[in-house]
């Protein structure tokens, strides 16, 4: 997943290919896009983890959230963008 800029929109994720390398912007690869368009908790907070995919909050469960709190959500998504697995 290096020199790749995940960008977490309400209703998907996309990914810029090689960003570091281009001044303008590639086109953007859709990473997943079967997310809720619900806005009220439709922020993402994405990380890579150490396993090398990517983690997605699948809606935000509280208005100021405690990261260490007992009420995370998170699925993760191959690469590729196939296989999704809620967590």
């Amino acid at each position: 997943m290096s020199a790749a800029l995940y960008v977490a929109e309400v209703s998907r994720v996309i990914r810029y290919d090689d960003i570091e390398a281009r001044l303008d912007p590639p086109e953007p690869v859709v990473v997943n896009d079967s997310f809720s368009s619900d806005r009220a908790h439709g922020w993402k907070y994405i990380k890579i983890g150490s396993d090398g995919k990517l983690y997605v909050p699948v809606g935000m469960p509280c208005n100021v959230c405690n990261k260490e709190g007992e009420d995370e959500r998170y699925g993760n998504n191959h690469e590729n963008g196939t296989q999704w697995e809620p967590a």
